[in-house]
């Protein structure tokens, strides 16, 4: 059976079901279902709605319902709940929003294009806004019947009351991570690293909710709702009742499993303090694991690239001031460290990971690309700018291997004397490592020719501009000739939207004629040059697709985080599984495809100036480096019709498959 209703009036809801923000046929999906079968079957009248609960991959603590007996559970709200019974309330409560068709319409349809994106001049395809998704819109009397009602279901079942009143407080304090421990720098210091103490806040910012203001929100205030509950389970008594009734263990391995997941949203986020704080506290939970350790390294990777390229307003992290609690160490910590400090913590981070991965050639690729920032960014040309701790010094080696002379001895000291700082001391212990020496070499070696690559269209020099003019000359005159004869389209989109270039407004028309058109143009026009083209779309897929589901998650989250990056060289997190996709499919090149139509909301408009005005956005990512090997951003004022696209489709795919 289809993941979704065919109706018009779903088609939001069809987006998020086929967005790859939901799970299906996992354990958790089950779990939760379970227990939402207990409140049902304790209900009778509850199963005229078939009510079936999704798992939602969001960070945020939040549930929300449809009036069609869907209900929306978010992974960070399974990761704060304590217990079995806690999750089973949250379920009641929902249920009342389905039972009485507190319709979200309003809601759901309030999508709209990321300004930001186009103005960046790229575009993702996504069409479920997670920031608006992410809040709850119930009116504040819906609420407080849906804690009425929802109390009604849940004393109805076996599940003990005890503990029920805290799923407040876990409302209350949602913002924070689901732990407080005190971070430990020490975490981050592998090989020789030691982060000086000055880099540590005296003390972090004590944590201080702030109260809703009921007469300022549609909502009301928690402590109002945590009163009501309180005068009604006055005298309930709780005797052969519950915290479980599945089963203990199977809420502590989902919880775990919900944990796992938010880490690796957190990543794909590119919420990256919050991932290096999710992996801390994996490890001071769960105890050490690859895991966690790939969490945080991935974490330092990530943080160090945007900050060496000056695009950390690209990912996001709140400013240290404003986060509360003990996770406001690692935000401190990332902002006191230099660009050069951090890229040298992530290197010695990874490469102690390496040391026990030796055969992970992703993790390798990762450590090399930081030794080309080195190169880049930093003016290291070699690991001669690294020293060994003194005492290991006297009879040592050189960084290259051969014996120190005299006068290498007095220069390298001298050297050390004039520079101390703690990280030119940060691989002592591996500088005479053979396999950390060639790593650092071929990174050192890639940053060399990525440096002569910018040099030979640097704009700055007159020979880089010469070339640079040559070059586009020679694209707007033949295109460009890039050999390609394989692709892989993930999840081409068509979006139609109300208002003007200006002001989009809210309201999302889509057409499933048009995109089943806009399909058959990028088939019909890879055919006519002969490229052979596989397609990954979510449109028709089946709860059975899981696998597809999964192929066209990966390979969305590994294109969104490469347009974060906007062109330089970054390691996706999701790498080593986006590489065994693309051996899945025989290709190294994704093909994002997203159209946008912006109709006229006035009728009047409408008739005068038949004309929409059209975005046209195809990139084609080479995996294997991260680059984008064609770009096709195009602004028309033209009628988006099938004859339009047809001549933007056959011109891509020219420049695609041409040859030198």
């Amino acid at each position: 059976t289809p993941l979704y209703s065919s109706a018009a009036s779903d088609v939001y809801k069809r987006q998020l079901l086929r967005s790859g923000y939901v799970l299906y046929n996992d354990p958790i999906s089950k779990y939760v279902n379970d227990v939402m079968d207990e409140i049902v079957s304790s209900n009778p009248k509850l199963k005229s709605k078939n009510p079936r609960a999704y798992i939602f991959r969001s960070t945020a603590v939040n549930a929300f319902a449809t009036d069609q007996g869907i209900i929306f559970i978010s992974i960070g709200l399974l990761s704060q709940l304590e217990n079995e019974a806690q999750l089973a309330l949250i379920l009641s409560h929902e249920l009342v929003h389905v039972y009485e068709s507190h319709g979200l319409d309003d809601f759901l349809e309030s999508t709209k294009v990321d300004q930001s994106l186009k103005k960046r001049g790229r575009m993702k395809n996504q069409q479920v806004d997670m920031a608006n998704l992410e809040k709850n819109r119930y009116s504040r009397e819906q609420e407080l019947e849906a804690d009425d009602k929802g109390l009604d279901y849940f004393l109805n079942t076996n599940y003990s009351s005890e503990s029920i009143q805290r799923v407040f407080d876990v409302l209350r304090y949602a913002y924070l991570p689901y732990d407080e421990i005190v971070f430990e720098k020490s975490i981050l210091e592998k090989i020789s690293v030691k982060i000086p103490e000055e880099y540590l806040l005296e003390e972090v910012n004590a944590i201080n909710p702030a109260e809703e203001d009921e007469e300022q929100s549609t909502h009301p205030a928690l402590s109002k709702r945590t009163r009501n509950f309180t005068q009604r389970l006055a005298g309930v008594k709780v005797a052969d009742k519950e915290d479980y009734i599945i089963s203990k263990e199977t809420f502590l391995d989902i919880q775990l499993k919900a944990r796992v997941e938010l880490a690796r949203l957190f990543l794909e986020r590119q919420l990256l303090s919050e991932a290096l704080y999710s992996g801390f506290l994996m490890e001071k939970t769960y105890g050490e694991s690859d895991f966690s350790r790939e969490i945080i390294g991935e974490a330092l990777y990530g943080y160090s690239k945007f900050k060496n390229n000056k695009l950390l307003d690209n990912i996001s992290s709140p400013n240290y001031k404003d986060v509360e609690g003990e996770s406001q160490q690692v935000f401190n910590i990332l902002k006191e460290l230099s660009k050069e400090e951090l890229n040298i913590v992530a290197i010695a981070y990874n490469y102690d990971r390496y040391i026990q991965q030796p055969k992970d050639n992703v993790l390798r690729a990762m450590i090399a690309d930081l030794f080309a920032d080195l190169y880049l960014y930093h003016d290291t040309k070699s690991l001669s700018s690294f020293y060994l701790i003194e005492e290991e010094s006297v009879d040592s080696t050189t960084t290259e291997g051969k014996e120190l002379s005299k006068i290498d001895k007095i220069k390298q000291n001298r050297k050390k004397e004039e520079d101390t700082s703690w990280h030119r001391l940060a691989f002592s212990k591996v500088l005479n490592d053979t396999t950390f020496r060639n790593i650092a070499s071929e990174g050192f070696e890639q940053g060399n020719e990525m440096k002569k690559e910018d040099d030979y269209f640097d704009s700055s020099t007159y020979k880089g501009r010469s070339n640079l003019l040559k070059y586009r000359r020679r694209v707007a005159k033949k295109g460009k000739s890039l050999g390609i004869n394989k692709v892989l389209v993930v999840n081409p989109t068509f979006i139609q939207l109300k208002g003007s270039m200006r002001k989009m407004k809210s309201g999302l028309i889509e057409s499933d004629e048009r995109r089943e058109s806009l399909k058959n143009i990028i088939q019909s026009s890879a055919k006519l040059h002969d490229v052979d083209l596989q397609m990954l779309d979510a449109t028709n897929l089946k709860s059975s697709d899981t696998d597809k589901l999964n192929d066209i998650i990966i390979a969305n989250e590994w294109i969104d985080n490469q347009l974060d990056a906007e062109g330089f060289l970054y390691q996706s997190y999701n790498q080593k599984e986006l590489e065994e996709l693309t051996s899945k499919y025989g290709t190294s090149y994704l093909m994002s495809v997203v159209v946008i139509s912006i109709r006229p909301s006035n009728p009047i408009t409408r008739f005068f100036n038949r004309k929409a005005k059209s975005l046209i956005f195809v990139t084609v990512f080479d995996t294997r480096n991260g680059k984008r090997a064609f770009i096709k951003s195009d602004f028309s004022g033209n009628y988006l019709n099938d004859v339009f696209l047809k001549s933007e489709f056959y011109d891509a795919f020219s420049q695609l498959s041409k040859s030198n």
